[in-house]
């Protein structure tokens, strides 16, 4: 079933849908699980402006999103972001005639109100990073909402900082080993959500059944919760196989955890962690991220129309998916975590997903009665 992909934007006096799209590409989230978070883009391909009645202009608000009733129980919740933020550039193409003319609009998620932000000899208390992260958007009074979801770690006293507000989220976010979520708002009407930054603990919290992508080779535990796929792309894990890692800490002393096998390959996080201890603790804690050597499950790719549970997808999509999922390939069950995707979308046609993963057992966190992730001596409690 073809989706009905539409484009929304402020005009001032409320959103505008976008007539005539074409083509949608949408980049979310980040590639790996040592990525910095990027501002996140949509580029959009329209035509014949002529017959427009409102044009799209750098700075205004706006939305790519699914139309349709995809939680039955809430039939008037029929706007399904998949893309939230502000228009960067339109360019117009123009025809031998009209109908011939081709708009690109160019955009880009919430996060580039962090990335054009500089923070000058700001100060903050020792604190929940989460809390800091508020301050860093109330001081600069950044056009977005945000929120904190249960973050653990504390920041230490930081003083007279410098420097680009997006890259001093992302200290905060190694810290935390957490990450930033562009959050949809409400789907019954057509609303910018808010960026927030979430905890650790919460990223991989999972639902009791997770979602899982299969081949066929083994049967789901419930179907409702089953997608198909048609490539995976399987990476060895050099580009996240470290032996040690060091933990450099704003004001503090090098805090480094290692195999004590020879060579090192060195992981080194910039952090603002409030004591030596804690800083030796999320050493501890990444190096057993990234101890695995083994391939694993880089990415993966589906048509979002063909599926059969179209309704579960549609959701976990517009939420920013980035929890537990199962993979079958071949009759082997493999855990991942998303950490991204890209979606091409067709009106009326095809709709592609590409969601990049990391393994499962990067995830040093420890769920109880879990198959997976209850194993005592290879999960950890965190810190």
């Amino acid at each position: 079933m073809a989706l009905d992909w539409r484009v929304s934007f402020d005009a001032g006096a409320g959103f505008v849908t976008l007539p005539d799209v074409q083509n949608i590409f949408i980049s979310r989230g980040r590639r790996r699980i040592i990525d910095p978070f990027q501002v996140e883009t949509c580029e959009i391909t329209s035509r014949n402006p002529d017959g427009w009645t409102s044009t799209p202009q750098v700075g205004q608000p706006i939305l790519a999103y699914v139309y349709g009733v995809y939680s039955p129980p809430n039939p008037t919740n029929v706007y399904w972001p998949m893309f939230q933020g502000t228009i960067s550039d339109v360019k117009i193409d123009y025809g031998l005639i009209p109908s011939m003319d081709v708009v690109t609009i160019y955009c880009e998620g919430l996060q580039a109100a962090f990335g054009r932000a500089q923070l000058t000899n700001e100060s903050f208390i020792q604190q929940n990073v989460g809390d800091t992260y508020y301050d860093v958007v109330d001081r600069l009074g950044l056009p977005i909402t945000w929120g904190s979801i249960v973050t653990s770690s504390l920041n230490s006293v930081i003083t007279n900082f410098n420097g680009n507000a997006l890259d001093f989220v992302n200290t905060l976010i190694y810290t935390e080993q957490g990450l930033l979520r562009s959050t949809t708002g409400s789907t019954s009407t057509l609303e910018i959500g808010s960026l927030d930054f979430v905890g650790r603990d919460v990223m991989f919290s999972g639902a009791a059944t997770p979602p899982e992508f299969s081949d066929g080779t083994v049967a789901p535990p419930f179907v409702d919760y089953a997608f198909n796929y048609d490539r995976l792309e399987f990476r060895s894990a050099a580009e996240d196989f470290y032996n040690e890692v060091t933990v450099e800490p704003a004001g503090l002393t090098n805090q480094t955890a290692n195999t004590g096998t020879t060579p090192f390959t060195t992981y080194v996080l910039n952090t603002v962690d409030y004591t030596n201890d804690q800083a030796f603790q999320l050493a501890n804690y990444t190096l057993n991220r990234f101890l695995d050597p083994d391939s694993a499950i880089r990415s993966i790719s589906a048509r979002v129309d063909t599926q059969i549970n179209l309704n579960l997808l549609i959701i976990l999509l517009s939420q920013q998916w980035t929890d537990v999922t199962r993979v079958i390939f071949r009759g082997n069950v493999y855990n991942v975590t998303m950490q991204g995707w890209v979606i091409s979308a067709t009106p009326g046609d095809e709709t592609r997903v590409t969601l990049f993963t990391a393994a499962g057992d990067t995830n040093a966190y420890l769920r109880l009665n879990d198959v997976f992730y209850g194993r005592l001596d290879y999960n950890r409690l965190g810190f």
